[in-house]
């Protein structure tokens, strides 16, 4: 009961951290830099006005690794 308790308190003081960085529906994407296929870094901001896709795969989750262009 304690312990449940205690993931509770540190869920409810946390929440207004986690409510900043949500993204809401219609909303702009966050700047993030990620490193492409060809190990080149790539910001969200080098394709500003242009459609992006962003596919994550996950090593454990089996249609991603079905989908990994190498696993």
């Amino acid at each position: 009961m304690v312990v449940v308790a205690s993931v509770v308190a540190v869920a409810w003081t946390s929440r207004d951290r986690y409510r900043e960085q949500m993204v809401l529906s219609g909303s702009p994407a966050p700047e993030f830099t990620a490193t492409d296929m060809k190990g080149e870094e790539v910001s969200l901001s080098d394709y500003r006005g242009r459609v992006v896709l962003l596919n994550i795969w996950a090593t454990w989750c089996l249609p991603c690794r079905e989908e990994m262009p190498s696993c």
